[in-house]
């Protein structure tokens, strides 16, 4: 499976995606930048008339095998397609940004740096007082990332299963790397405490598939991801296993600016 065929079949979302972000950004008297804040409500203008002013619809997505990635010189990816198709619904020239800084994104969002983050982005409670989202456009779930048994492809099913963790149980005392920002950190808390603690949970600034990529090369044991994300890296990395979900089924939706009353 290339990287091509792995986001064309998640390219069916685009139409309704792009009809449902004008939905989130409807007149909200949301200002583009802080000063305008300050104006009067009847003074403000809305978002959508801030992205038209300015010319163009400013988003930031991040750099990996799904959102955006660049095949033989050409920009490809799922979120960049899907930005492609909205930007020619608003007649509106796209200009993308790529950052896997999830803190950062999150923090030019609020300072009007950019219209939108176009991610795989898990919707939480926490994040909605900070942000807007779009419809849902997918349901995924946090996955544990770890090797497989040395030599796995000479095992029954049985005997590979009994080397891997399934249990959340066992998760106690071991070492399991997320990326700084992301929602995986208070999933893995809340799940130390219901197990009794000894997670030891360790934030780094580095994307979910860097990641990924030294849990496949051994230098790492176990990182938790989106099941998107894991599944999509399994095709290039058959030694890894994603199949002990660490949360329930969560939705997944952009990012826009918090709409006000």
């Amino acid at each position: 499976m290339t990287k091509k065929h792995t986001y064309r079949t998640l390219v069916l979302l685009l139409l309704v995606l792009a009809t449902l972000f004008l939905g989130a950004c409807k007149p909200s008297g949301e200002p583009r930048f802080r000063d305008v804040e300050q104006l009067k409500p009847e003074n403000r203008i809305t978002h959508m008339e801030m992205i038209r002013q300015y010319g163009a619809l400013r988003v930031v997505t991040e750099y990996n095998s799904i959102s955006y990635f660049l095949y033989r010189g050409q920009p490809l990816g799922f979120q960049y397609e899907m930005l492609q198709k909205l930007a020619n619904h608003m007649n509106l020239p796209l200009e993308v940004s790529v950052s896997n800084d999830l803190e950062r994104n999150f923090s030019d969002l609020r300072e009007g740096s950019v219209d939108m983050i176009a991610m795989n982005l898990t919707v939480t409670s926490r994040r909605k007082q900070d942000v807007a989202f779009t419809e849902p456009f997918l349901q995924t779930r946090q996955v544990l990332v770890q090797r497989k048994p040395a030599e796995w492809d000479k095992m029954n099913q049985k005997q590979r299963e009994a080397a891997l963790i399934r249990n959340q149980l066992d998760l106690a005392g071991k070492v399991v790397y997320v990326q700084a920002g992301s929602v995986y950190e208070a999933r893995l808390r809340t799940l130390s405490n219901e197990i009794g603690g000894g997670i030891d949970i360790r934030e780094v600034n580095l994307e979910s598939e860097r990641l990924i990529q030294r849990v496949a090369l051994g230098e790492l044991d176990y990182m938790v991801c989106d099941e998107t994300v894991g599944l999509v890296n399994t095709t290039y990395s058959p030694q890894l296993d994603v199949g002990t979900p660490i949360s329930f089924l969560q939705h997944v939706a952009w990012a826009v600016h918090h709409r006000s009353d």
